[in-house]
Parts: C-alpha cells; sequence; structure tokens
C-alpha cells in the first residue's frame, strides 16, 4: 500500500479530529470497467495503530471527484504518526472479479485539531537562568507537566503530592521561551503558561577614563539596563541607550576619587567596576627671569605639583611649596641659553613655560704693567668680550680671545699716565680696571737649575746690578748685567726643591725672576749579602723609591716601598747557591741598582708532605728546590722524583691503607729533610631532599642524610648559610632564606671534618599554591540541587564528603564562585558533610564543614518598604526578605506576573511601571521559596503623586551670558518645559534628583518678555509653574597689544566680569589662564605662533566659565632680516664677522655637513664666531646661519680664501 506518514506532537488522553480531501487523479485499469481506489488514514504504530478512514474512490467515470473525509482518535503518547495510504483496484463487470491496477491519487487541505477540556489549572513556571538545568513549577497534583523547549522538544514529568514538579532540561540561552502545560492522559489540558531565560549573571558595565575636569561619567552597559554610578557613598542613575552607551552627570572630582558602577537588568543586579579620577588639564607654571649670574630658577605653579626645568636636554626637578613657589639650582648657564619649565599633577604634564638667559653682571678685566716702553695694553677677560682702553678720552678696542688674554695697541705713553679698561659681553659693560704707566725696564729671566749647577745665568737689563738668592733670602752670588744683556754668575749647589732668584737693579727700578732646582738622579741602591737560608733581602735607597727584588732569570722575588729614612727589607723566597739577586730603586722616572751573589747556606728547607687518605693516589708538598724527593710507605718506595725550583712537588703514589705512615725525604748536597702523614679513611655519603619547598609558606626544606654525612649547610645562589649538625631526616630552615622561586638553592652535606660529602637541589614552588580557603553557604534538602559557596587563593577544584565518603572533584565556577552537585548526595538533615578545596596540584588545601538543613527551613517572610507606590515617579515595588525568599512576582488586580529573583541577601524588587496605572488598582507581592512554594504576601497602596506639593525655583537668567535657566525642585517633577511669552517649548527630563536645567540661549532675547518653567511628572501631567527673572548682560570686553613676533606674551586689557583667558591659534585651542586684578592679562605664546599669519584670538571667560568676550591680535612680524658676510682668510682670520638688521639674534656656522652652536650677535649690528679651529680649507662649503627669535632666518655663504 502506498503511503505517506508525519509524526506529530500530541497529548495522550486528547481526542484529535483529522480532516483531508482525496481524488483520483489517474489510473490504468481498462476503460470501460468499474475502477476504485481505497483511502486509508492510520493513527500510532505497531500494536497501537489505530485505524481512522477507510473510504473507497469513485469509478474511473469520477476521476477527478473529490471526496472530505474526516476522522478521529485519541492519542495515547506525545508522537503520534499519522499515516495516509492508498490502495488501487478494479471489479470487472463480466465475472465480478477484482485485479489491482495502478491509480494516482491527490490528497489536500489536510488539518488536524484538538478537542479538550480546560478543567486542569493553568500550571506556574518559575524563573529559568541560562545556566539551569531544572525547570520547576506548581501545579495540580498527580497531573503530567510538559515542558515545551525553544527548539520544539518536550519534556515530561509529574505533578508531585506537594503540588511542585521538577523536570531536568538542557541548558537554554537567554530570551528563549520555554512553556508548560498539564494534561491527565483522559483529555483534559490546562491553559500553557511560560516564561523567557534569562541571564544567570549580569556583565557589568564599562566606565570610561574620568579625569579632574570631567562632569559627565559616561561607558557602555546593556541597552535597558539601569546603570548606577556611586561616588563617596551618592548614588546617581540613568538607562543604557539602544546604542549600548550611558551617561551620567557629576560634580568634578578630586584626583584619586573612587567612582564605581553597576547594572541592574530583570532584576539582576552585575558585580561593580570602578575607576579612579585622574588628573585633567595641568596650568602652565610661570618663570622669573634667569640671568648668567643666577645659580636658581624661579616661579610659580600649583602646589605640590613636580616642576621639571629642562636645559639643553638636562632635566631638573623640584616640588612647588604651599605658597605656589618652586626654587630649582641649576649651574650658571651662558647668554641666551633657552630654558623651559613644565610642572607635573597626579601624572598630567602641562605645556612649557619659556624664557631665555639675559647677561648678569660683568667683572672688571684684568691690566697687566704697563710701561713707558710698552706699545700695547694687555691683560685677562671673558673670552669673546669687547675690551676698551681709554687713554686721556681716546677709546681703542679689541676682542678677548678665546685663551681669555687681550691685546690693544697703544702709541708709547709717558710715566704716570692711567689707563682705564673696560669689557662688554652681551651688551652688558663691566667697571674699569686701571693702571699707572710705569718707567720701561727690561725683564730677567734665570735659566733651569738643577742639584749639580754651579752656575746661575740668564738675560737683564744691560749693565744693571744682578743679585742670586735662595728662597730664605740668602745671598748666593751678585754680578753685573753684561751690555748684551746676559749675565752668568758662580753659586754653591742648592738642593732639589729650592727656589732660587734673580733680581737686576738699574736706576732704581728692578726686575725679577725665579726657578726651582730639580734633580739630576737619585741616591745609589745597595743590597746586603744574601745566603741559601735568607728570607729577607734588606739595604739602602732613594727614600720612598719603589724597591723590585729579582733574580738572574728576572723573576720577581719581592717589591715594596723604600722607608723615608732611605733603608728597606723584603721577604723573599730562599735562593740557591751561586744565584745572583738585584734590586732596583724606581722615582721620578729615574732608577738605580745593585746586585748579590746568594752564599751557601747552614741546611736545605723543611720539607712538607700534604694530608692522604685511602683514595689518595698524589702524593704533594714543598721541599728544598731541586733537591731529590723520595716517597716512602716504611721501608716500601712509593714514589721518586726532583723538587721543583719554586719548592714544590708532585708524584704519583699507589692507594695505601687507612692507618698507613707515609714519608717524603729530601736530599742535597748530602743534606736531607723529612715529613709523614698517616693515611685517614676518606669520606662518604649523601643528602636527599624529600618534598619540595613552598616558597613564603614552609619554613623548613625537609631532607635527609646518610653515611659519614653529620653537618648541612643551604647554598642560595652564591650565599653560603649557617652550616648545622644534622642526623637522619631533619628540615633546615629556610624561610628568610629562599623567597623566591627564581632562586637556586642547594643543601651541601659535608663530613665532621668539613669536607663537601654530597648536594641536592631543591625543587622550589610558589607558596601562594598551598593557599586557599572554601566557604560554603548553608545547604537546605530539596531547597537546591547543589552546594554553592566561594573561594580564596589557588583553590582551583572542590569536592565534598558526606559521612566520610569523599566524591570525585570538579573545577570551580570562577570569579571567587563555586558549586557541586549534591541532590543525589545529601538526603538528611543528620548527614556530616565538609567542603574540600583542592589546588591544580590536587593537593587538598582547604576544607570547610558545611550546616545542612531540613526542607522545614524553607520559610521566609516578605516586607515592603516603601508601602506605597507612586505611579508618577516610582519605578519599582521593593521591600526586604528573612528567610528562604528567592523569588517574587507582582499581583495587580489578581493578575500575577512572572516570577524573578531577589536583589541580594535581605532585599527586592519589582519593575512595575506600566503595570500599576491607577491610585484604585489592588496591589500585592508574593514571595515564594527555594522550592516554588508561596511563603509570604506584603501588600501596597498606591498614589499617583508623593506626598507633598511639587514646586519649581529658578535661579536668575542673565542675557548673553548665560546659556541655561537653572533651578531646582521638590516633588514629583520629573519634566520641566520653558515658555517665552506664548512659545512653549519641548519638555526635557530634569538633571537628578534636585536640580534642572533648559537651555534657553536661543530663546530669550530680551528682558520685557515673560518667561515661565512649567514642571510635568512622570507621567506628562503639569504639576508646578514658576516664573524666571531675567536680568540684562553686564558689558566684558578685551583689549589686544600688538604682538611682535618672536616676544613671549600676548597683552592687553580687560572690563566687565573676565575672570580667565584663553588664546585660539588657527585651530588649535589652549586652556584659560586667570587675569590679573588689575585689570590686565597675559597669555604666553612664543611657542605657539611662528608667522605672521597666524590667526590668534583671546577669549574672556567669566567665572562660570562662559566666553564674554573675544579679541583678534594682530601680529608684526618685525623688520625683514638682512645679513652680510665678511672674506674668512685661512692662517689669518679667527673669526667669521658681518652685520645684520632686522630679527637677528643668534648666529651660527655651518660647515660642510657640520652645523656650530648659537652665539648671541652684537647689540651695534655686528656678530662674530670663533672659526679657527673649523674653517681648515678653502674648498669646504661654508654658511653663516641668521636666528630671530622664532628660529632660522637667513642663510649667508662665507666666501673662504
Amino acid at each position: 500500500m502506498p503511503a505517506i506518514q508525519q509524526i506529530i506532537d500530541t497529548v495522550p488522553g486528547v481526542t484529535y479530529k483529522i480532516s483531508y480531501k482525496v481524488k483520483t487523479i489517474s489510473g490504468d485499469s481498462p476503460a470501460i470497467q468499474t475502477a476504485l481506489a481505497y483511502t486509508h488514514c492510520l493513527a500510532g504504530s505497531g500494536s497501537d495503530v489505530v485505524g481512522i478512514i477507510g473510504q473507497g474512490i469513485g469509478a474511473i467515470e469520477s476521476l477527478g471527484t473529490v471526496l472530505s473525509l474526516t476522522g478521529t482518535f485519541t492519542a495515547s503518547s506525545i508522537k503520534t504518526p499519522i499515516t495516509l495510504g492508498t490502495t488501487p483496484y478494479f471489479k470487472s463487470r463480466e465475472t465480478g472479479l477484482y485485479s489491482r491496477y495502478t491509480s494516482v491519487v491527490d490528497y489536500f487541505d489536510i488539518s488536524l485539531t484538538a478537542t479538550s477540556t480546560g478543567s486542569i489549572t493553568s500550571p506556574t513556571i518559575n524563573t529559568v537562568t541560562d545556566n539551569d538545568t531544572v525547570v520547576t513549577g506548581t501545579g495540580v497534583a498527580g497531573k503530567t507537566a510538559r515542558i515545551e523547549l525553544p527548539d520544539g522538544t518536550f519534556r515530561t514529568g509529574t505533578v508531585g503530592n506537594d503540588g511542585k514538579y521538577s523536570i531536568e532540561i538542557p541548558k537554554q540561552a537567554k530570551d528563549k521561551v520555554i512553556k508548560v502545560l498539564l494534561y491527565d492522559g483522559q483529555g483534559n489540558v490546562s491553559p500553557e503558561a511560560s516564561t523567557t531565560v534569562i541571564a544567570s549573571t549580569v556583565a557589568p558595565p564599562t566606565i570610561n577614563t574620568v579625569t579632574t575636569d570631567d562632569v559627565v561619567v559616561k561607558g557602555t552597559g546593556i541597552p535597558g539596563a539601569t546603570v548606577t554610578v556611586t561616588i563617596a557613598g551618592q548614588d546617581r542613575t540613568a538607562t543604557v541607550g539602544q546604542d549600548g552607551n550611558y551617561s551620567v552627570t557629576i560634580p568634578a572630582q578630586a584626583v584619586g576619587t573612587e567612582i564605581t558602577a553597576k547594572q541592574t537588568l530583570n532584576g539582576v543586579t552585575s558585580n561593580p567596576v570602578s575607576t579612579t579620577v585622574t588628573q585633567g588639564t595641568v596650568a602652565v607654571p610661570t618663570i622669573k627671569t634667569v640671568t648668567t649670574d643666577d645659580t636658581t630658577v624661579k616661579g610659580t605653579g600649583i602646589a605640590g605639583a613636580t616642576v621639571t626645568v629642562t636645559i639643553a636636554g638636562q632635566d631638573k626637578t623640584a616640588t612647588v611649596d604651599q605658597d605656589g613657589n618652586y626654587s630649582v639650582t641649576i649651574p650658571k648657564q651662558a647668554f641666551g641659553t633657552e630654558i623651559s619649565v613644565k610642572q607635573t599633577l597626579n601624572g598630567q604634564t602641562s605645556s612649557n613655560a619659556n624664557t631665555t638667559v639675559t647677561q648678569g653682571a660683568v667683572a672688571a678685566p684684568t691690566v697687566n704693567t704697563v710701561t713707558a716702553d710698552d706699545e700695547a695694553v694687555k691683560g685677562t677677560g671673558i673670552p669673546g668680550a669687547t675690551v676698551t682702553v681709554t687713554i686721556g678720552g681716546q677709546d681703542r678696542t679689541a676682542t678677548v680671545g678665546q685663551d681669555g688674554n687681550y691685546s690693544v695697541t697703544i702709541p708709547k705713553q709717558p710715566k704716570d699716565t692711567v689707563i682705564s679698561v673696560t669689557q662688554t659681553v652681551n651688551g652688558t659693560t663691566s667697571s674699569p680696571g686701571t693702571t699707572t704707566v710705569q718707567a720701561g725696564m727690561a725683564a730677567t729671566t734665570i735659566n733651569s737649575l738643577t742639584t749639580d749647577s754651579t752656575i746661575a745665568s740668564g738675560t737683564a737689563e744691560p749693565n744693571a746690578t744682578i743679585v742670586i738668592k735662595n728662597q730664605a733670602g740668602t745671598e748666593l752670588a751678585t754680578g753685573r748685567v753684561g751690555s748684551d744683556g746676559v749675565y752668568s754668575v758662580t753659586i754653591a749647589k742648592q738642593a732639589n726643591g729650592a727656589v732660587v732668584t734673580a733680581t737686576a737693579t738699574k736706576d732704581g727700578k728692578t726686575s725679577s725672576a725665579s726657578t726651582t732646582v730639580t734633580r739630576d738622579s737619585i741616591d745609589p741602591t745597595t743590597i746586603d749579602t744574601l745566603t741559601a737560608d735568607s728570607t729577607t733581602a734588606t739595604g739602602t735607597a732613594e727614600p720612598n723609591a719603589t724597591i723590585v727584588i729579582k733574580n738572574a732569570a728576572g723573576t720577581t722575588l719581592g717589591t715594596g716601598t723604600v722607608g723615608s729614612d732611605g733603608k728597606y727589607s723584603i721577604t723573599i723566597p730562599k735562593q740557591a747557591q751561586g744565584t745572583v739577586v738585584t734590586a732596583t730603586a724606581t722615582k721620578d722616572g729615574k732608577s738605580a741598582n745593585a746586585s748579590t751573589t746568594v752564599a751557601a747556606g747552614q741546611g736545605i728547607a723543611a720539607t712538607t708532605l700534604g694530608a692522604l687518605t685511602n683514595e689518595s693516589t698524589i702524593a704533594s708538598g714543598t721541599g728544598e728546590p731541586n733537591a731529590t724527593i723520595v716517597i716512602k710507605a716504611g721501608s716500601t718506595t712509593l714514589a721518586t722524583g726532583t723538587i721543583g725550583s719554586d719548592g714544590k712537588y708532585s708524584l704519583t703514589i699507589p692507594k695505601q691503607a687507612a692507618g698507613t705512615v707515609v714519608t717524603a725525604t729530601a736530599t742535597k748536597d748530602g743534606k736531607t729533610s723529612s715529613a709523614s702523614v698517616t693515611v685517614s679513611k676518606q669520606a662518604s655519603g649523601t643528602i636527599v631532599v624529600t618534598a619540595p619547598y613552598y616558597v613564603g609558606y614552609d619554613a623548613g626544606i625537609k631532607a635527609t642524610v646518610s653515611g659519614d654525612a653529620t653537618k648541612v649547610y643551604l647554598l642560595v645562589g652564591d650565599t653560603k648559610y649557617t652550616t648545622v649538625p644534622v642526623e637522619g631526616s631533619f628540615q633546615y630552615y629556610a624561610k628568610d632564606k629562599i623567597t623566591s622561586t627564581s632562586q637556586n638553592a642547594y643543601l651541601v652535606a659535608l663530613d665532621a671534618s668539613g669536607k663537601e660529602l654530597s648536594r641536592a637541589k631543591v625543587t622550589l614552588k610558589d607558596g601562594n599554591l598551598l593557599r586557599g580557603t572554601v566557604t560554603p553557604q548553608d545547604y537546605i534538602i530539596g531547597g537546591g540541587n547543589y552546594v554553592t559557596g566561594s573561594y580564596t587563593g589557588s583553590v582551583t577544584k572542590v569536592a565534598i564528603s558526606v559521612n566520610g565518603t569523599v566524591y570525585p572533584s570538579v573545577p570551580v565556577t570562577g570569579a571567587g564562585a563555586l558549586q557541586y552537585y549534591a541532590k543525589d548526595k545529601i538526603t538528611n538533615e543528620s548527614d556530616v558533610v565538609k567542603l574540600i578545596g583542592y589546588n591544580s596540584e590536587g593537593t587538598q588545601i582547604a576544607i570547610t564543614p558545611v550546616t545542612v538543613y531540613g526542607s522545614d527551613a524553607l520559610k521566609g517572610t516578605i516586607v515592603a518598604n516603601p508601602s506605597n507606590f507612586v505611579i508618577s515617579t516610582d519605578s519599582y515595588v521593593k521591600g526586604t526578605y528573612t528567610g528562604n525568599v528567592k523569588t517574587v512576582a507582582l499581583v495587580v488586580n489578581g493578575v500575577e506576573f512572572a516570577k524573578v529573583g531577589v536583589v541580594d541577601g535581605s532585599t527586592w524588587q519589582y519593575y512595575a511601571k506600566g503595570k500599576i496605572l491607577n491610585p484604585s488598582d489592588t496591589v500585592s507581592v508574593k514571595g515564594y521559596n527555594v522550592a516554588g512554594t508561596l511563603v509570604s504576601t506584603a501588600n501596597f497602596t498606591v498614589s499617583q503623586n508623593p506626598v507633598g506639593q511639587s514646586t519649581l525655583v529658578p535661579a536668575a537668567f542673565k542675557l548673553k551670558t548665560d546659556s541655561y535657566v537653572k533651578g531646582t525642585f521638590t516633588g514629583s517633577v520629573r519634566y520641566v518645559a520653558l515658555k517665552v511669552g506664548d512659545v512653549t517649548y519641548s519638555k526635557v527630563a530634569v538633571v537628578d534628583a534636585t536640580n534642572w536645567q533648559y537651555y534657553a540661549k536661543d530663546k530669550i532675547a530680551n528682558t520685557t518678555t515673560p518667561v515661565t518653567i512649567l514642571g510635568y511628572d512622570s507621567t506628562g501631567a503639569k504639576i508646578a509653574e514658576a516664573t524666571v527673572t531675567v536680568n540684562p548682560e553686564n558689558a566684558s570686553s578685551l583689549t589686544t597689544d600688538t604682538y611682535k613676533l618672536g616676544d613671549g606674551n600676548v597683552t592687553g586689557t580687560y572690563t566687565g566680569e573676565v575672570k580667565y583667558v584663553a588664546v585660539k591659534v588657527n585651530d588649535a585651542s589652549y586652556g584659560k589662564v586667570p587675569v590679573a586684578t588689575d585689570g590686565t592679562y597675559k597669555y604666553y605664546i612664543k611657542d605657539k605662533v611662528s608667522s605672521k599669519d597666524d590667526v590668534v584670538t583671546v577669549y574672556g571667560y567669566d567665572a562660570t566659565g562662559a566666553v564674554v568676550a573675544q579679541k583678534t591680535v594682530t601680529i608684526d612680524p618685525g623688520v625683514a632680516p638682512t645679513m652680510t658676510v665678511d672674506d674668512f682668510v685661512i692662517g689669518t682670520s679667527k673669526e667669521v664677522t658681518g652685520t645684520y638688521t632686522g630679527g637677528i639674534k643668534y648666529v651660527a656656522i655651518k660647515v660642510g655637513d657640520s652645523t656650530y652652536s648659537k652665539v648671541p650677535v652684537a647689540d651695534d649690528g655686528t656678530y662674530k664666531y670663533y672659526a679657527k679651529d673649523k674653517i681648515t680649507n678653502a674648498t669646504t662649503k661654508v654658511t653663516v646661519l641668521g636666528y630671530n627669535a622664532v628660529g632660522l632666518a637667513l642663510e649667508k655663504e662665507v666666501t673662504v680664501r
């Protein structure tokens, strides 16, 4: 039988009616015969199949005839197969026999309807979260509850005798709909109840950075959620917009203020997030004038701010004191040096304040003696300064060289002429230095003298008397200078360091010169006799000289310093007879030496033999250099050899038994020396660290020793800690020694003699792995499926033990939360239950008892607080609860809305806006326990508005100054609107719980048109009204002085309400600064304005921050700069020189690719730049760079010859 089948969802016991239409389309039976097709409809399968319909479909003459068929069946399960089938046949008219042929049959307009009674009361369904795996609710006891899931599948269960059902389901996604109905299998079905899956947790909102400048907290959240911003215990709320953003108005906050935000959706509140207020814009500090004499930079700033002074890339800092002043110590700076100052407060840094170092006081130059014979005035001054020599009112000038000397050519001057000299640097001139012209006389010289010199010679005034004296004034010789100006006189030898002076005298005039006597050599060196037994070399030499003792091979035997008494004594090793030993003294680059040959001694050097163990195979020690050495055990020779020239030996021997006496004998020149040792047993032993050491948790390292190990010490890195005696198992205290898992630590085992036998590395682990706690919530039998609670520290898994049986561990939920399925494990109130915490290594680190209660603990009480709901202002009905209250439901006029979870451990709330509509509504809230049982009801009264009158109090509005009409309100005001004359503008929400504002700058144009503020409640009803006072504006104005390009500040005056000024340069706006109290202001713009074409505007602000005046600044670019450059001649010119006009402030030179630093120009329109050491050939391009106050202004090439 050809058939089609579909399985449909059914409710057991319910009768269903199936209807369909059918017709035969074609068949292959003979046309003259009676042809039939038989249609069937079956319900169910197997032994439960039920025939619903069986009907023949007309004869062939009736092809296309439509039959409408109907049948019924009663469902016996939740899934019923429906089968439609056709049996084609035909009957011969002649024989009356049936034969089978093929027919094509069309089924259409198929429908299925259920007939049932609604005599079963509708069930309830408790709130389902996206983390739940059980659906619970209430219904008629004994009935079957059918859960329909969002994917169309079903789950069933039976309502218990207590009127509750509990059906397991897979976890469902948020916002999916779950339905439930009840049936009894007798055809009775309840109406459906449904619930929408909600999130078990609400993600925290985000919160943007908040600075001290901000008056709004912004962030993102879940659209429609209520965001609560908390500052210092004060809450402010807003609703997240459909774009996911929220904005909450706040007062400006201080740095460090903590701001938290959380969001609530569907009665579930997220964890809070927080941010700390950071510093906003920081004002620019002031800086006082700095001169070349100054060693401090001073100015004003914000108290407590860190001021950074930057000079040539080097920073120096200080803190602004409580008076707003700062002072930073600096080295003295060169004229023209740029100094910038900024201040940092709470991590935010201001723009720079700048100044250029000006010239300080200039010291007077020195002036050398001038005689009547001189044709130049000479002296010292400041390199680069202009020196002016004034004689008889006539000035002559020169420049102080880079070596600090100057020379000015003058005509010879008569004796007693007064000469005055000043120097000028950067436009500042010193006080004068003066001298009086002396009579002329040739200068005296004296040639160098040594300790061997007996002739003093030199030059002096021809024919003058010459006298030679020492520093004590003792005359050493006299004589006469020759007519050629040369003298030579005999003197006694003088000691090293003596000062000898030659003085020439003629015509009552004198001239002197001195020299210091030097020495030609140091004192001779001696060395005393040495023997083969000697260990000290002694002798004499130059006092305080370095003394070195060597043998003939050049080997250093000893070094030291000769005493101040000229004697030395140096320890040396014994030397063989016939060895040549040399002592060399050195001082001031000069040396002297002496040698001696070692004589025979009275014996040979003592022999030594190092300790031996039963494992030793090397015998070593010291003895007479080059002697024969023999090692014996009793009479048995173990080894022979020769001691080295350094007195050391080392010979291979067989291992000897412990207790054997071994002797080493050295022989040379018929003399012998011996030493013996007794062979000892070599110790052995091991150390084993038996457990990892948890850093910061464990006190001691656990270990064991064996064998000869009797002592241990701890080695951490390169640090060795105390050695302690041990035996067997022990612990070594290390809590104050091992502080990090990155350290390397070993326990080292020693024998009784202190010899290392073994060492073991200590495995280090983080001690926090052993720290953690688990805190369970009380468990109520029948009140939940899980033991829940919280954890801290390194807990990663939890388990429970019930009456001593420990169940397998499971991972913690995360974020400090845990749960363990216990419904099938905890069955009696008397069960002993413990919650166990494990770390990532599987180690138990915490265990806490769980308090178990029976089902009689599922009682609770809810209380309304407040008990009155105000339609115009309230969104929620709220209250508190005690005991076991899990969910609450709102009931309005007998209609119960879906349950929602309580807020926290003591409060609940239910969103009622739009559900409670009239003061006459009967309102209550029902509280249900964790099992879904009603345990308490709280009743509410309803009113349209809060008790008391609603009022508006507007502040006066100032024309052309204020932007908003502002004020306060009381009562139920939720919106305000502005009415100007006869025009009423749209409503806007109030700012917060007490304040409102309305933008009116474009609406209020004069003081004569009436202005009113209107107040509305949440329903839009007008409930308050007040008149707004409009005051005329106080005229404010600004003037701006012409700004000369390169100056530091723009300046001007103000009138009226101006309290601050700010500038805008082109499109860049800069921060406000206070004006002066004398009606003037200034604003630093040197670093902001670089062109005469810049557009600069000054804005004036009143105390509220409103702009009350503005003025454009006129920029004076100054005279266009020009420069000339003089030719530079290599070998002749020292400086690049030239002239300038306009705003040139500094010049620099560029030689090839090298650009040298700037120097200031002179005030007389000239400049010069020392370049003798920089320009060395005529092929390299040289350019003069001219700078104005803004930067590079001109470049001129130098002609180099």
